[in-house]
């Protein structure tokens, strides 16, 4: 009985947020690719700057052009998750990290520098996301 209120107290403590899960809510869909964002994870480091964590849900027509540019290691991606910033005001946007995956694991992960800021293009998915989360 013990041990029940140890695990139980673990879970409370250390896995309420994983338990809760992830709360993605769609702003685009482009060829067959799906775009969500987490709305749980949507933040605020800096006036004007929105930080999220977005969720890209990869067509075979997208998955080939990974092929074709990155190698037979893409051949099994399935989607890529990205921690991003919006400057709402400028209309611009960065990702600080990127990871693709397959079905099994972690394909490839990049970040811990940050990028450079590029322009968001009308009518983009960007473009929806902005309109989303910049009010």
């Amino acid at each position: 009985m013990r041990w029940l209120l140890v695990i139980l107290t673990c879970f409370f403590l250390f896995g309420y947020s994983e338990a809760r899960g992830e709360d993605w809510k769609l702003f685009s869909r482009s060829e067959g690719t799906s775009f969500f964002f987490d709305a749980g994870s949507v933040s605020y480091p800096s006036e004007n700057i929105v930080r999220l964590w977005v969720k890209i849900i990869i067509s075979e027509k997208d998955r080939s052009s990974w092929v074709e540019r990155g190698g037979q290691k893409y051949l099994n991606l399935s989607y890529i998750k990205s921690l991003l910033e919006i400057d709402c005001k400028d209309k611009t946007e960065r990702s600080l990290s990127l990871e693709l995956f397959s079905e099994q694991k972690t394909l490839d992960s990049f970040g811990g520098e940050e990028s450079k800021w590029n322009p968001i293009i009308p009518g983009s998915s960007w473009d929806n996301l902005h309109k989303s989360i910049c009010k």
